[in-house]
Formats: structure tokens, C-alpha cells, sequence
């Protein structure tokens, strides 16, 4: 079994990874589900705004590895049935250390890269409710976020993915890595 998941900053790639390793039949648990499905279970509207402010307060009342502690029976329920599992939104030390915890040499930490301004290009582009509409915007949800340990979990990474190219190009990187890992 392998638990491969991912870290870095929003608009740097972590979905589009997500949907092309999903394309090729992996499962996948991706944390932000996790948060938003908790805020529905309490009436509160998925937003940008709330989805972060919320996250923020289950850190600082239940702990940085919260959502990790959340998705593990969820990811243990999965490797009964699947070889590799895709771990989407890692976003602290904590929750690394916690993956490490449990899963051991079977967690591997993928560190997507690109630049700000790259990275609201593409969130421009993506054009889904939640994302930023202002570069400012994406400062403030890059502040929340390191605010978090992103940043750590990012130096962490067992491997890192500069997306700074085409699409077609990270699909290569994507394709060369797992072969690393699952060889």
C-alpha cells in the first residue's frame, strides 16, 4: 500500500495532479472535503471566506492535525480495497507527522511549486466559485495557509513538482515520479 499526497500553496497544481492520477483509476481523499462536509453537518456556507476562517478554528481548537486525525479512518476504509490512495491538500507538520505516524514508509509527500503570479493566472482561468478574484485575495488565503504550516509540509515533501510549464508537461513529471515511487 501507498498513501502518495500532496502539499502546496492554491492555483500550484495539487487538482490538476489529483484529477490526472484519478484518470488513471487511483482513489483519493482530499481534505478540503473533509472541512466542507463538516461545515455543512453545522449549517455553515462553503465559501472561500468561511472554508478558511473554519479550518482556522478547527486548528486552534482541536489541534493542526485535525483534518489528518479526520481523513485517516477514511484512507485505512480505502486500503482495504485499493494499492495507492491520493491524499490531496496536506497542510501542516502536524498533519505530516500524523500521516508518517500511521502509515510510515508508506506515506510519500508530493510538494507542488509555482509561482504567485502563475498561480492566480490559473485560478483566473479555473474559474470555480471559491477561488481568489484578486491577487490580494490570494495573498490573504497564502497567509492563512502558511499560518497553518504549509510551508513546513512543503519542506517536508519526499519529492517536489515545479509546475511552471504546460499541462502536457506535468503529466510527464506526474508519470516519471510514480515510477519512482511505485518500482
Amino acid at each position: 500500500m501507498k498513501i502518495i499526497a500532496t502539499t502546496g500553496m492554491g492555483g500550484c497544481g495539487k487538482g490538476e495532479v489529483l484529477k490526472y492520477l484519478e484518470s488513471k483509476g487511483l482513489k483519493s481523499v482530499v481534505m478540503r472535503t473533509v472541512v466542507e462536509n463538516k461545515m455543512k453537518e453545522e449549517g455553515i456556507e462553503v465559501n472561500n471566506k468561511n472554508l478558511r476562517e473554519y479550518a482556522t478554528k478547527m486548528r486552534e481548537e482541536r489541534g493542526n492535525d485535525i483534518v489528518a486525525r479526520l481523513c485517516v479512518p477514511i484512507i485505512k476504509e480505502l486500503a482495504k480495497r485499493e494499492e495507492i490512495i491520493l491524499v490531496d491538500g496536506i497542510r501542516s507538520y502536524e498533519e505530516v507527522e500524523l500521516f508518517k505516524k500511521e502509515f510510515g514508509d508508506d506515506f510519500i509527500l508530493i510538494a507542488i511549486f509555482a509561482p504567485l503570479k502563475l498561480r492566480f493566472e490559473r485560478l483566473k482561468k479555473r474559474g470555480e466559485k471559491w477561488d481568489m478574484k484578486t491577487i490580494e485575495e490570494l495573498k490573504w488565503r497564502d497567509e492563512k495557509e502558511l499560518n497553518w504550516g504549509t510551508g513546513k509540509s512543503i519542506a517536508l515533501a519526499d519529492f517536489m513538482i515545479n509546475n511552471t510549464g504546460s499541462l502536457e508537461d506535468l503529466h510527464k513529471k506526474i508519470d516519471n515520479l510514480m515510477k519512482k515511487i511505485t518500482d
